[in-house]
């Protein structure tokens, strides 16, 4: 399996999206979308605080639960207060949060929080895979790198969705290179995201590419090498993108000790956003550290 399509791995360097929002961001790498563009993917340096988000976000009349009473920088991943439970991020409450501006009421989504320089240059159409990473008793996510790769992006989903002929409760079956849960998109379009699994684990060093991201495989030495890890500013837990294969509300997350694991949506991890920034977002100041990091902007 080959890495992942991107011109270099830019092992974290610290980028400034824009001096009035006051926000320092990590540079993930540099990738091509289906047209052959170039987008610069980052990561927020820090998990969001709990004071960011509201108690309740509400949707198309669903109230989602997003803030947790516990005390710590959690969120729910997708809480209905319906308990239709899902890992699928397309209808998921904490990705409606990240993606609006407010709610069916007068609660703000985190695009409010972002000025409009900043917002000018995000990507508001980056194409997200939503394919099943997958789960074992002994690691909790099996896969390596390079698996996680190939199951996040679900090759072979002809149709856009995991078969009907599952069950909404049942893992899809049958098809290695379409690992997504029924009823489920495998690709999500937006703005705003988490990391996947993948990204990081080739944010270790290469020669850990094939190892298992879970758990008493990825922690330790392997996970020391990893820029993500040895730069992290995360609680016990965070949350990442995909899916888990071992139930129909479970989501891949990264744990503090350095490897991969996964929790129930309603569970309560800690939150950094994705998202890639337009290819006409071009770096013209800093030096990429934490003292100096880059700064951008659109244009020449």
């Amino acid at each position: 399996m080959s890495p992942p399509p991107k011109d270099k791995d830019d092992e974290g360097h610290d980028v400034e999206q824009n001096s009035t929002n006051c926000e320092v961001w990590r540079i993930i790498g540099i990738f091509k979308d289906e047209d052959g563009n170039e987008h610069l993917k980052i990561v927020k340096n820090e998990v969001l605080k709990n004071a960011d988000f509201p108690a309740t976000y509400t949707v198309s009349g669903t109230e989602y639960k997003i803030r947790t009473t516990i005390s710590g920088d959690y969120a729910y991943w997708n809480y209905p207060t319906d308990s239709n439970y899902k890992n699928d991020w397309a209808t998921a409450g904490f990705q409606y949060w990240l993606n609006s501006e407010h709610d069916d009421t007068t609660n703000q989504g985190y695009l409010s929080k972002i000025n409009a320089t900043a917002k000018s240059m995000i990507e508001d159409k980056t194409k997200y895979y939503l394919g099943t990473v997958t789960y074992d008793s002994t690691y909790y996510i099996k896969d390596t790198a390079n698996e996680a790769y190939k199951y996040e992006r679900a090759t072979d989903c002809a149709d856009g969705k995991g078969p009907s002929a599952n069950s909404s409760s049942s893992a899809v079956t049958g098809n290695s290179n379409c690992l997504v849960w029924a009823n489920n998109s495998a690709t999500w379009e937006g703005s705003v995201a988490l990391l996947y699994p993948s990204d990081y684990g080739y944010s270790a060093d290469s020669k850990y590419w094939n190892k298992i991201l879970g758990n008493n495989s990825f922690n330790g030495t392997p996970s020391g090498t990893s820029w993500l890890q040895t730069e992290a500013n995360h609680g016990s837990y965070e949350w990442l993108l995909a899916p888990s294969s071992d139930y129909s509300y479970g989501v891949a997350g990264w744990h503090a000790m350095g490897d991969l694991t996964y929790g129930s949506v309603f569970h309560i991890f800690g939150v950094r956003p994705s998202l890639n920034l337009k290819s006409q977002a071009i770096i013209f100041d800093g030096e990429g550290t934490s003292d100096q990091p880059y700064k951008l902007k659109i244009g020449n």
